[in-house]
Protein backbone atom coordinates (compact mmCIF):
# COMPACT_ATOMS: atom_id res chain seq x y z
CA UNK A 1 0.00 0.00 0.00
CA UNK A 2 1.25 3.12 -0.97
CA UNK A 3 2.05 5.63 1.93
CA UNK A 4 -0.05 8.59 2.28
CA UNK A 5 0.78 12.30 3.26
CA UNK A 6 -1.34 14.31 5.25
CA UNK A 7 -3.03 17.34 3.11
CA UNK A 8 -4.61 19.77 5.10
CA UNK A 9 -6.75 22.36 3.68
CA UNK A 10 -5.32 25.67 3.17
CA UNK A 11 -7.81 28.12 2.41
CA UNK A 12 -11.04 28.77 0.72
CA UNK A 13 -10.48 29.44 -3.20
CA UNK A 14 -13.97 29.27 -4.75
CA UNK A 15 -17.36 29.05 -4.09
CA UNK A 16 -20.28 27.93 -6.50
CA UNK A 17 -24.19 26.60 -6.53
CA UNK A 18 -26.27 24.18 -8.52
CA UNK A 19 -30.04 24.62 -8.35
CA UNK A 20 -31.75 21.33 -7.79
CA UNK A 21 -34.93 20.38 -9.24
CA UNK A 22 -36.75 17.01 -7.41
CA UNK A 23 -38.83 14.90 -9.24
CA UNK A 24 -40.55 11.90 -7.35
CA UNK A 25 -37.13 10.59 -6.70
CA UNK A 26 -34.64 12.02 -8.55
CA UNK A 27 -32.79 15.23 -8.20
CA UNK A 28 -31.41 17.14 -11.61
CA UNK A 29 -28.78 19.69 -11.80
CA UNK A 30 -28.69 22.71 -13.67
CA UNK A 31 -25.09 24.05 -14.56
CA UNK A 32 -22.89 25.49 -11.70
CA UNK A 33 -22.59 29.18 -10.71
CA UNK A 34 -19.35 30.42 -8.96
CA UNK A 35 -19.61 33.30 -7.05
CA UNK A 36 -17.11 36.37 -8.26
CA UNK A 37 -14.55 36.34 -5.43
CA UNK A 38 -14.58 40.22 -5.83
CA UNK A 39 -18.27 40.70 -5.20
CA UNK A 40 -19.69 37.71 -2.95
CA UNK A 41 -16.10 35.28 -2.35
CA UNK A 42 -16.44 32.59 -0.39
CA UNK A 43 -14.99 33.98 3.20
CA UNK A 44 -15.18 30.63 4.94
CA UNK A 45 -17.61 27.52 6.07
CA UNK A 46 -18.30 25.40 8.89
CA UNK A 47 -19.86 22.05 8.23
CA UNK A 48 -20.90 20.37 11.69
CA UNK A 49 -22.59 16.73 11.08
CA UNK A 50 -26.35 16.04 11.84
CA UNK A 51 -26.96 12.71 13.41
CA UNK A 52 -25.45 10.54 15.90
CA UNK A 53 -24.34 6.57 16.90
CA UNK A 54 -27.01 5.01 19.00
CA UNK A 55 -25.59 1.84 20.99
CA UNK A 56 -27.56 -0.91 22.15
CA UNK A 57 -26.42 -2.85 25.15
CA UNK A 58 -26.56 -5.88 26.27
CA UNK A 59 -24.91 -8.26 29.47
CA UNK A 60 -23.08 -4.17 30.10
CA UNK A 61 -21.48 -4.73 26.69
CA UNK A 62 -22.24 -2.60 23.26
CA UNK A 63 -23.71 -5.33 20.98
CA UNK A 64 -25.01 -3.11 17.89
CA UNK A 65 -24.72 0.40 17.29
CA UNK A 66 -26.41 1.99 14.29
CA UNK A 67 -25.02 5.65 12.55
CA UNK A 68 -27.61 8.01 11.40
CA UNK A 69 -26.55 10.39 8.61
CA UNK A 70 -28.97 13.26 8.50
CA UNK A 71 -26.30 15.43 6.72
CA UNK A 72 -24.63 18.37 8.10
CA UNK A 73 -25.47 22.05 8.86
CA UNK A 74 -23.60 24.18 7.08
CA UNK A 75 -22.74 27.87 7.75
CA UNK A 76 -21.04 29.49 5.05
CA UNK A 77 -20.03 32.96 5.16
CA UNK A 78 -19.90 35.38 2.12
CA UNK A 79 -17.96 38.30 1.33
CA UNK A 80 -21.58 40.18 0.28
CA UNK A 81 -24.82 39.83 -0.35
CA UNK A 82 -25.60 39.75 -4.24
CA UNK A 83 -29.14 39.21 -5.68
CA UNK A 84 -28.66 36.37 -7.63
CA UNK A 85 -27.77 34.20 -4.66
CA UNK A 86 -30.67 35.53 -2.87
CA UNK A 87 -32.50 35.15 -5.86
CA UNK A 88 -31.45 31.74 -6.02
CA UNK A 89 -31.43 30.64 -2.69
CA UNK A 90 -33.96 32.69 -0.58
CA UNK A 91 -36.92 33.51 -3.38
CA UNK A 92 -35.92 36.97 -3.50
CA UNK A 93 -37.44 38.83 -6.68
CA UNK A 94 -36.58 42.00 -8.47
CA UNK A 95 -38.60 45.03 -7.81
CA UNK A 96 -38.16 49.13 -7.69
CA UNK A 97 -34.88 48.79 -9.17
CA UNK A 98 -33.46 46.06 -6.45
CA UNK A 99 -34.43 42.94 -4.82
CA UNK A 100 -36.98 42.34 -2.74
CA UNK A 101 -38.17 39.68 0.04
CA UNK A 102 -41.73 38.12 -0.05
CA UNK A 103 -43.24 36.78 2.90
CA UNK A 104 -45.05 33.65 0.77
CA UNK A 105 -44.33 30.83 2.66
CA UNK A 106 -42.91 29.25 -0.15
CA UNK A 107 -40.16 26.57 0.64
CA UNK A 108 -36.85 28.07 -0.48
CA UNK A 109 -35.06 26.45 -3.48
CA UNK A 110 -32.87 23.17 -3.50
CA UNK A 111 -28.92 23.35 -4.35
CA UNK A 112 -25.58 21.39 -5.07
CA UNK A 113 -22.97 23.53 -2.75
CA UNK A 114 -19.71 23.44 -4.30
CA UNK A 115 -16.36 24.38 -1.97
CA UNK A 116 -13.19 24.25 -3.66
CA UNK A 117 -9.93 24.43 -0.92
CA UNK A 118 -6.06 24.59 -1.78
CA UNK A 119 -4.54 21.77 0.06
CA UNK A 120 -0.73 21.82 2.09
CA UNK A 121 -0.02 19.73 -1.02
CA UNK A 122 -0.89 21.91 -4.04
CA UNK A 123 -3.43 19.19 -5.27
CA UNK A 124 -6.55 20.99 -3.63
CA UNK A 125 -10.00 19.70 -2.88
CA UNK A 126 -13.68 19.68 -4.20
CA UNK A 127 -16.63 19.15 -1.68
CA UNK A 128 -19.98 18.90 -3.02
CA UNK A 129 -22.68 18.20 -0.57
CA UNK A 130 -25.22 17.48 -2.93
CA UNK A 131 -28.85 18.77 -1.50
CA UNK A 132 -28.82 21.76 -0.35
CA UNK A 133 -31.56 24.51 1.23
CA UNK A 134 -30.86 27.77 3.17
CA UNK A 135 -32.19 26.90 6.58
CA UNK A 136 -33.43 30.24 7.48
CA UNK A 137 -32.31 33.85 6.25
CA UNK A 138 -29.01 35.32 6.99
CA UNK A 139 -28.92 38.00 9.76
CA UNK A 140 -28.25 41.35 8.90
CA UNK A 141 -25.92 43.98 10.32
CA UNK A 142 -24.51 47.42 10.08
CA UNK A 143 -22.75 50.07 12.13
CA UNK A 144 -20.97 53.38 11.95
CA UNK A 145 -17.06 53.86 10.86
CA UNK A 146 -15.22 54.83 13.68
CA UNK A 147 -11.98 56.85 13.43
CA UNK A 148 -9.93 55.77 10.76
CA UNK A 149 -10.77 51.83 10.87
CA UNK A 150 -13.58 50.23 9.26
CA UNK A 151 -15.34 47.05 10.73
CA UNK A 152 -16.14 44.70 7.62
CA UNK A 153 -19.41 42.72 8.24
CA UNK A 154 -20.26 39.67 6.23
CA UNK A 155 -23.51 38.06 5.80
CA UNK A 156 -23.54 33.91 7.16
CA UNK A 157 -25.88 31.89 5.23
CA UNK A 158 -27.07 28.77 7.41
CA UNK A 159 -27.64 25.76 5.14
CA UNK A 160 -28.94 22.21 5.62
CA UNK A 161 -27.21 19.85 3.43
CA UNK A 162 -29.49 16.74 4.08
CA UNK A 163 -29.27 12.98 2.14
CA UNK A 164 -30.02 13.60 -1.87
CA UNK A 165 -33.88 12.28 -2.47
CA UNK A 166 -33.26 8.16 -4.50
CA UNK A 167 -29.96 7.54 -3.69
CA UNK A 168 -28.80 9.40 0.13
CA UNK A 169 -25.69 10.94 -1.12
CA UNK A 170 -24.86 13.62 1.30
CA UNK A 171 -21.56 14.74 0.10
CA UNK A 172 -18.22 14.26 -2.30
CA UNK A 173 -14.54 15.10 -1.63
CA UNK A 174 -12.74 14.52 -4.65
CA UNK A 175 -9.02 15.81 -5.40
CA UNK A 176 -8.23 18.94 -7.50
CA UNK A 177 -9.48 22.47 -7.84
CA UNK A 178 -10.63 22.86 -10.96
CA UNK A 179 -13.75 24.31 -11.41
CA UNK A 180 -16.79 21.39 -12.38
CA UNK A 181 -19.50 22.83 -14.92
CA UNK A 182 -22.15 19.44 -13.35
CA UNK A 183 -23.03 17.90 -10.55
CA UNK A 184 -22.31 14.41 -10.39
CA UNK A 185 -25.70 12.52 -9.97
CA UNK A 186 -24.79 8.54 -9.45
CA UNK A 187 -21.96 6.64 -8.22
CA UNK A 188 -19.61 7.26 -10.55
Amino acid sequence: MPEQKAKMASGLIAVGYAPATVTEDQVSYGSVTYLPSFEAGGRQYNATPRGDTQKVYADSTAVYGNSVNDGYDVTLTLLAVTDNVNKAWLNEQEADGGTVEVADGKEYPYFALVLIENTSDGTGKTTIFFFCQCSNRPSLSGKTAEGSTFDFEFPEYPIAATPRPGDNFVRLIKPGKEKIQSIPTGAE
